[in-house]
């Protein structure tokens, strides 16, 4: 069991694992993204394996910094300075995208300044609206195009097909392992360990990951969890988080993580692409319209209620509202939560981090003092 878990924790350690670097030896091309907006289907069906990027590889972001400004999240500044200090240079190609200004900031610098074989930026609305699906389509369509040219070959309605067959499976196992944390099912995983998997599925090949995944669920559907002192059950929510040690702070501290509501957690596994009709329209719809990203302003109110949802299948008691400094969008974020928690009586923390850099101490006693408080409510 052990030996499973510790397969998906080195999976993160580099951007380039070794079952990526067999399917590189073995002549496979691999397509970079940048965010959970960008369709992974689309570059699958290409032939073409999708890695999404994080900021792993260097020290610290200083290549990064000299390109952007350092008021500019740590994420951002980390992964241009993984690009630029030649941590992806395995990648074929890289799809940009203008997921918040400071992403499309990195995306634009990445291209020019360390150039690949194949790139592509692809613009989203920021309002899920139907005449801006109109036009996400069309761009998710000129993707298809420039990838044809790149790859040399037509992309079939029947390989779009299959690769949403299997990233569907993929997002079926993952909500299968997550839900094992749910009231009255057996079996176990921590919060810290459900992050390092739900990230693992976005980095290596997807038939590796299936068999990979498939073992880690027969065996913890058949164990107990281990024996601890569980002080309240949270949900982590919040943007970008591909860091599972920070929840291991939270739960060494008596927190129990029931559920990670963030863009390389439950946001990107939830929902499945529908596989009647246009497969490339199908692809699209369920990337424009699921679970909205903070960057849909509009959208407070149904993430909000997707997280109430969420709070009750997993019968949470409180929620751990992580961001990075400097990002403006999930700051307007904590704003409206902090004020519709106290409205519903959801006990809610709010965290400021940095990427890469874990603040022990502090975390430490921020949540200590926060489970106490809802200890204390309890009683």
């Amino acid at each position: 069991m052990a030996e499973l878990i510790d397969r998906f924790r080195k999976v993160l350690d580099r951007p380039c694992d070794d079952l990526v670097r067999t399917h590189k030896e073995s002549g496979g091309k691999v397509c970079g993204y940048w965010c959970g907006y960008v369709p992974e289907e689309l570059i699958l069906a290409a032939g073409m394996l999708p890695i999404r990027i994080r900021g792993v590889g260097s020290e610290d972001s200083s290549s990064g910094d000299s390109w952007i400004s350092s008021r500019l999240c740590t994420f951002t500044r980390w992964a241009l300075s993984a690009a630029l200090d030649g941590h992806y240079d395995f990648l074929d190609g890289l799809v940009g995208i203008n997921s918040c200004d400071q992403v499309r900031r990195a995306s634009q610098v990445w291209m020019d300044g360390s150039p690949m074989p194949f790139s592509h930026f692809v613009p989203v609305p920021r309002a899920t609206r139907e005449v801006n699906y109109e036009a996400f389509h069309e761009e998710i369509i000129d993707l298809k195009k420039h990838l044809e040219e790149f790859v040399g070959k037509s992309i079939t309605d029947d390989a779009l097909r299959e690769a949403i067959a299997v990233t569907n499976e993929k997002r079926d196992l993952l909500n299968r392992i997550a839900n094992l944390r749910k009231p009255g099912v057996s079996g176990h995983v921590d919060g810290s360990e459900m992050l390092t998997i739900s990230v693992a599925s976005t980095q290596i090949p997807t038939s590796d990951f299936l068999e990979l995944g498939r073992q880690f669920l027969t065996e913890r559907e058949e164990s107990e969890a281990p024996e601890s002192t569980v002080r309240a059950k949270l949900i982590v929510c919040g943007g970008e988080f591909d860091e599972p040690d920070y929840i291991e702070v939270l739960e060494g501290q008596g927190a129990q993580i029931v559920g990670e509501f963030v863009c390389f957690g439950a946001r990107a596994y939830k929902e499945m692409v529908d596989t009647r009709g246009d497969p490339l329209e199908n692809i699209s719809r369920r990337y424009f319209y699921h679970v909205p990203c903070v960057r849909m302003g509009e959208k407070f109110h149904d993430r909000f209620e997707i997280l109430k949802e969420m709070i009750r299948e997993f019968d949470a008691e409180g929620l751990v509202f992580q961001r990075l400094k400097f990002c403006q969008l999930w700051g307007s974020e904590n704003h409206n939560m902090l004020d519709f928690c106290r409205k519903e009586g959801i006990p809610m923390l709010s965290l400021e981090r940095e990427y890469g850099v874990i603040s022990t101490g502090q975390i430490k006693t921020r949540v200590q003092a926060f489970l106490e408080k809802i200890e204390e409510q309890r009683a």
